[in-house]
């Protein structure tokens, strides 16, 4: 049975180039910047299509294998302009799915666990 659709609940994307709020605390972008190699020692690049899927050498998201995705993000996330980002960038890639996006306000990263 094929998947129907997925649904993203505070992804953790990043990037090695700063975007929107990032570029304003360098701090908090250098701390994050050193949590992706943790993860992924084998594979540090912070481009890395698992943890960039936006990235330009990655496999494109045109290909992507349901029809729904849902990305929720939360207001004071340190990675919800990376939740929107890939939102967008879904949306433009030509796939053929509906994607929607849905931001929690006043809360911060994985607060409903």
């Amino acid at each position: 049975m094929p998947l129907l659709g997925i649904a993203l609940v505070h992804p953790l994307f990043w990037g090695s180039e700063p975007i929107e709020s990032e570029a304003l605390d360098p701090d908090r972008k250098a701390v994050m910047d050193k949590l992706w190699p943790f993860l992924c020692p084998s594979d540090p690049d912070n481009d890395e299509p698992r943890v960039n899927p936006v990235a330009g050498d990655g496999p494109g998201l045109s290909g992507l294998g349901c029809k729904r995705v849902l990305v929720c993000v939360a207001e004071k996330d340190e990675v919800r302009d990376r939740g929107w980002l890939y939102y967008e960038a879904l949306g433009r890639s030509g796939w053929l799915g509906v994607v929607g996006i849905m931001e929690t306000e006043g809360k911060g990263h994985g607060f409903h666990n």
